[in-house]
């Protein structure tokens, strides 16, 4: 899951990120932390995007690396073009942090802690009208509470809220197709179903949320979204804070460090996974490879498909995001508060087969484009990184 601000406060500047974790720091010899300590004066970056004024909450790359969308807490929402050399543009002003991006072929969504919801046409985003701004939204909803998660595929975005509604728009149009109520807390991530061999599922989602639960969704019908079930069996019993789908499985990861496979099929838990985190799972992967969990312990656990332990990575501080990589199987990236971003290939060891680094302060987001990986930090930048 993407570390995303509270609301807590009308003044974004004073929001704080904590992090409730051991001290790494302190013991990192002999506990076998594999990353060197941070070089103060090392930057890895191709390219340091900078025009927000606060921490950049949200970051997106389009699929051949042309334009990099970024939200940030400053309540704006910026564009930038390859070759990234001209000023950022402005895609709008909020009323309040803009807490998540997200982006389909042709069609760019973001949401904001005020509650605000946009739709934007990507082929404008390298338009200008008069002025810097660019052109307005082909349409906005307002849910009224801060956007915790949004997703998209071909056919929908999907929002998720911190009072626990779903949200459901028309990716062409942006029109809001259904909204449903059924969870009791904060939609923390949802996910599209990824199933290869049957296009007809590609309207499903999966939800994962603070009430414990993970919940499969049909494709929005009438003004709301059916709830088909809620994943059955032993199972999460702290808050839900990740969530991937691969075929015909689901990953979660809670609060609590514990992580669960289940069937979203037929909705019932599989197993949990054997190896718990000494604080929250924060970001979780599910491919044909392999399943990964990222915890606020600095670890990486890493997994065969059917749940089998293979073996575990670190950071030195908590992981905030992972993420498969389209162009090596067995390889993934992480980005941490340790202000680092790692490439790990499961053949190769312990250590990361690439580190990057550049930030000078906690990395809070990552997208990863074809060529491009791309940051988010509370240093107030976006940062490229080259994938190589």
């Amino acid at each position: 899951m993407d570390s995303h601000p509270q609301n807590t406060s009308d003044d974004d500047d004073d929001v704080e990120h904590v992090y409730i974790v051991s001290s790494p720091e302190a013991s990192s010899e002999e506990e076998g932390w594999n990353l060197p300590a941070p070089d103060a004066n090392a930057d890895d970056a191709v390219a340091v995007l900078r025009g927000h004024s606060s921490a950049v909450y949200a970051v997106a790359i389009t699929g051949q690396d042309e334009v990099v969308i970024s939200g940030g807490g400053d309540d704006r929402a910026l564009v930038w073009v390859q070759p990234f050399s001209e000023a950022p543009r402005l895609l709008g002003d909020f009323h309040d942090s803009v807490s998540a991006v997200a982006l389909t072929g042709s069609r760019l969504a973001l949401g904001t802690l005020a509650g605000e919801l946009q739709v934007h046409c990507t082929q404008q985003l390298t338009e200008r009208t008069e002025g810097e701004q660019l052109a307005p939204p082909l349409a906005q909803v307002e849910t009224d509470v801060g956007i915790e998660c949004l997703r998209g595929n071909s056919e929908f975005f999907a929002a998720g809220t911190a009072d626990g509604a779903l949200w459901v728009l028309d990716a062409l149009s942006g029109d809001c197709l259904g909204v449903a109520y059924n969870h009791q807390g904060a939609i923390n991530s949802l996910a599209f179903v990824q199933d290869d061999t049957n296009v007809s599922t590609t309207s499903l989602l999966v939800t994962a949320s603070t009430d414990g639960t993970v919940r499969l969704w049909g494709p929005p019908s009438h003004g709301t979204v059916p709830c088909l079930y809620a994943m059955d069996g032993v199972f999460h019993d702290a808050p839900v804070l990740s969530l991937a789908s691969f075929r015909d499985v689901v990953l979660s990861g809670d609060e609590a460090g514990r992580s669960f496979l289940a069937n979203w099929r037929t909705g019932r838990v599989l197993c949990p996974l054997s190896q718990q985190h000494q604080g929250s799972v924060e970001s979780v992967v599910a491919s044909s490879e392999f399943l990964v969990t990222g915890g606020s312990d600095g670890f990486l656990h890493v997994y065969t498909p059917d749940a089998r332990y293979r073996m575990s990575f670190q950071h030195r501080d908590v992981v905030v995001v992972v993420r498969e990589t389209k162009r090596w199987s067995q390889c993934f990236v992480s980005a941490s508060v340790d202000q680092t971003v790692c490439l790990w290939d499961l053949r190769s060891g312990a250590e990361p087969v690439r580190c990057w680094r550049g930030h000078c302060d906690a990395i809070l987001t990552m997208d990863i484009g074809t060529e491009l990986i791309v940051t988010g930090s509370d240093d107030a930048t976006v940062r490229c990184f080259p994938l190589q």
